[in-house]
């Protein structure tokens, strides 16, 4: 169960004297509150000493990758020698079946050093990736982007352009350390290796690992994927398949709560559901009751998560890391969602999880769970109606049975929720235009893929308007305008798309064919363009 702090943590905080207490008062109080802050400093002074230190550690660049500028700020909370409420083991004292027992019992664990060999640690400078890979596709987005996505993300660039973007958000947290700039310049790529394949001999599976992550997997899926971003970027609250992560340059913290746990109900409720890792972590530490597990993954560690556990990570300075993960089997996640919803029948993730699991089981031949898949989701939209993935894939359940008309309609619930969501004060940690912006791109896509080509607009629109330089919005405006026959607002969306994304190579293609060929972007198809032009 995640750890719960004591009265001895509230303790650590002197009391305030009273504004209007007499100078008497005020200078017993003062006098107690000295005491008892010595009397905690001798108590344990080297988790004081353990922290500063760390801290000075990790005010260090590595590779070209800049530290954070206050470290000791994201260092609420770990405790111990390792920093990590989890097993620490030095890889090389491991053997293939103590690892099995972790994975058998399902439990993390931080292989010390597993990465330390790879020879990404020396290649992988910030620069000489710059230099070297300029060019490459990439993609980013706010943490919830990726989160509420399904791992995929809705802005390209090339891997020049994203690091510009890292620069940024590290100039501005330099400037202001509660800069939000960095909550939106996260990547967590799983085609950048294909995209940039000489990275592959850089690093490898740890030898521990290569039995649960082969390199072809019969019957399932597996990803490589890479993971970029600035200082306080991450990943907020969600769940997956069995993971693996090595840190190249900079620091993780991993924040888990294991099957049919998590934060308190008021705490979630207070945040937006797409609030940022960094807010995530600022609200829970600012309350004491209930606390994740923790462990800070450094430089050359390898972190092992097996599927299940709810986890929030976030960069403690500019971080780059490469890993492996599983796809999260239909029966598996519907067996554990199950197991969650026993403890609480209110927990939002293992009712979003029981709803998929539930969906892919019926549509693969058991149709007798589709009524519970909509029912899990139509409850977890109920407790959640502004978070965007729930209620799409509502939709895209509801759509797939053949009630377009529904699905239609569940969506459109959401969207209702966010405009209502904006007459209202605010909740914690509401989203930027960023990642607002992104979620009306999704209820757009979600009306393309259900081939309501006018219902497309609206939401898509409203992706523009708060974001103009969103190239992914107007490209599938375009397409929704070509179904609907206006071939010139296609053509002015995709030359829009053209002009704020001219790397992004998609987008000649369309452009010179929906232009008839005469469209500059032409020019840099093999051919001129012309097997495009009708």
């Amino acid at each position: 169960m995640a750890r719960k702090k004591g009265k001895q943590d509230a303790a650590k905080a002197p009391p305030h004297p009273q504004k209007n207490a007499s100078p008497l008062l005020v200078a017993v109080a003062l006098a107690v509150a000295g005491v008892a802050a010595f009397v905690a400093r001798a108590r344990s002074p080297s988790a004081d000493d353990a922290l500063a230190a760390l801290s000075a550690a990790l005010a260090s660049d590595s590779g070209g990758w800049a530290a954070d500028v206050a470290p000791r700020q994201l260092l609420t909370g770990l405790a111990g020698r390792s920093f990590c409420d989890f097993d620490v083991v030095n890889a090389s004292a491991l053997d293939a079946a103590a690892l099995e027992r972790y994975r058998r019992t399902r439990t993390p664990v931080l292989l010390r050093g597993a990465a330390s060999r790879w020879k990404a640690g020396r290649r992988w400078r910030k620069e000489t990736l710059r230099e070297a890979y300029a060019g490459r596709a990439t993609q980013y987005g706010a943490g919830s982007d990726i989160v509420f996505a399904g791992g995929g993300v809705t802005n390209h660039a090339t891997l020049r352009s994203l690091l510009d973007r890292v620069d940024a958000a590290t100039a501005a947290l330099a400037n202001d350390s509660t800069s939000v700039l960095a909550d939106d310049v996260f990547a967590f790529d799983v085609s950048a290796l294909d995209a940039i394949p000489e990275l592959r001999g850089d690093f490898s599976t740890p030898k521990l690992l290569q039995k649960a992550f082969p390199k072809k997997l019969l019957g399932g899926a597996h990803w490589q994927l890479l993971s970029l971003g600035p200082s306080r970027a991450g990943l907020p609250m969600h769940a997956h398949g069995e993971t693996w992560l090595g840190v190249v340059h900079g620091a993780k913290r991993w924040f888990c709560y294991e099957l049919g746990d998590g934060p308190p109900r008021d705490v979630s409720a207070a945040l937006h559901p797409l609030a940022s890792a960094r807010a995530w972590y600022g609200a829970v530490y600012a309350q004491a009751r209930h606390l994740p597990k923790t462990c800070l993954q450094r430089a050359g560690d390898v972190f092992y998560l097996p599927p299940g556990w709810k986890h929030a990570t976030l960069n403690v300075g500019e971080t780059v890391a490469v890993g492996g993960q599983l796809g999260y089997g239909a029966a598996e996640r519907f067996e554990f969602s199950k197991r969650a919803l026993a403890a609480d029948p209110r927990d939002v993730e293992a009712l979003h999880g029981a709803g998929i699991a539930a969906a892919h089981l019926a549509f693969e031949g058991r149709p007798e769970l589709f009524r519970e898949s909509v029912a899990y989701l139509s409850r977890a939209a109920e407790e959640r109606p502004l978070q965007p993935e729930v209620n799409i894939i509502l939709g895209e359940v509801l759509a797939g049975a053949g009630d377009t008309a529904a699905a239609a309609r569940a969506v459109e619930r959401c969207r209702d929720a966010y405009r209502a969501a904006a007459a209202r004060p605010p909740l914690a940690g509401a989203p930027s235009p960023t990642a607002l912006a992104a979620v009306h791109l999704k209820f757009g896509r979600f009306f393309l893929g259900a081939a309501m080509w006018d219902r497309a607009l609206a939401p898509l629109g409203d992706a523009i308007a708060l974001r103009p330089d969103y190239a992914e919005a107007f490209k599938d405006r375009a397409h929704a305008h070509e179904k609907l026959g206006d071939r010139r607002a296609s053509t002015a969306d995709l030359e829009r798309a053209f002009a704020i994304a001219p790397d992004d190579a998609a987008i000649p293609p369309l452009l010179c064919a929906s232009s008839n060929g005469r469209s500059p972007a032409c020019a840099s198809l093999p051919d001129g363009g012309r097997s495009l032009a009708p």
